[in-house]
């Protein structure tokens, strides 16, 4: 399917507006980055506009908390991986030179133990399609965040479609049922992550989305989300990964670390191999 969908005539710029989304730099706005850079990973990044973003704000906020240092070049990894090859392919050719951004065609759900874990998980696609999926995607999906994350430190941004908030918008009744959407309700993502993560900050975001990009006037997208950013209303959360053990499991070749100290806290960053 994702791979059609990223072919030629595909719907991908539905979700995929050629910007970041909205709710992406509202997160880095509000962040502080580390000095010696940071590790974040995008699941189901598309054709790679947030991972772009993301490497280059993060670069641009080391280099200033560097300034006047005596200190290495930051070392910012921003990795995207991606189940659909066309859709890695483009952002490759599009982002592949941007410094610190990485592309992987990958199952995410299967994705290997790293040697290090990652600072930051951004997810506003995979487990909204997972929870709609296949018997035991939803284990699988939460396996591989467990593989990847370091108990009390990783931190998971998670950006939903919003079933109670789609359906208290008279306005996207009209086109509700022909777009199928992979709506979530709030307690689906509890009973999903509360049991490894702990909600740092939630509430309600936008879902950009752009109806023309399918064959679809509604108005209700603008309504909402307003001209330049539309879309449905979404559930926004930040958690953190609750203390415990270690990940464990068998490291993988794809992940390669080292430590480095910042400030009071020992932060883990990754250099993924292209």
């Amino acid at each position: 399917m994702w791979t059609r969908e990223y072919s030629p005539g595909g719907a991908w710029q539905f979700w995929s507006l050629g910007r970041p989304k909205k709710e992406i730099v509202r997160l880095v706005e509000d962040a502080s980055f580390p000095a010696d850079g940071l590790s974040a990973v995008v699941l189901g990044c598309g054709v790679g506009v947030e991972v772009d973003y993301l490497a280059r704000r993060a670069g641009a906020g080391a280099a200033a908390a560097a300034a006047g240092m005596a200190a290495r070049a930051p070392a910012n990894c921003v990795a995207g991986v991606d189940f659909a090859l066309p859709a890695v392919q483009r952002a490759r050719d599009s982002y592949g030179a941007t410094d610190g951004a990485f592309f992987h065609h990958a199952d995410v759900l299967r994705l290997p133990a790293p040697r290090a874990p990652l600072d930051l998980v951004v997810d506003n696609t995979v487990l909204q399609n997972v929870l709609r999926g296949e018997d035991g995607d939803l284990d699988r999906y939460l396996g591989a965040l467990r593989r990847i994350s370091l108990p009390g430190h990783t931190v998971l941004n998670v950006n939903l479609m919003s079933q109670e908030g789609f359906l208290q918008q008279p306005g996207f009744a009209e086109c509700g049922e022909a777009l199928n959407l992979p709506l979530v309700r709030a307690e689906q993502i509890s009973a999903a992550l509360g049991g490894d993560w702990e909600v740092l900050d939630q509430r309600e975001g936008l879902y950009d989305l752009s109806p023309e990009a399918v064959g679809i006037e509604c108005e209700a997208f603008y309504e909402f989300g307003g001209s330049a950013t539309p879309g449905i209303p979404s559930h926004w959360l930040l958690l953190r990964r609750r203390a415990g053990p270690e990940p464990d499991g068998e490291k993988s070749t794809l992940w390669q670390a080292s430590w480095r100290t910042v400030g009071r806290q020992r932060l883990r960053w990754l250099i993924i191999v292209r």
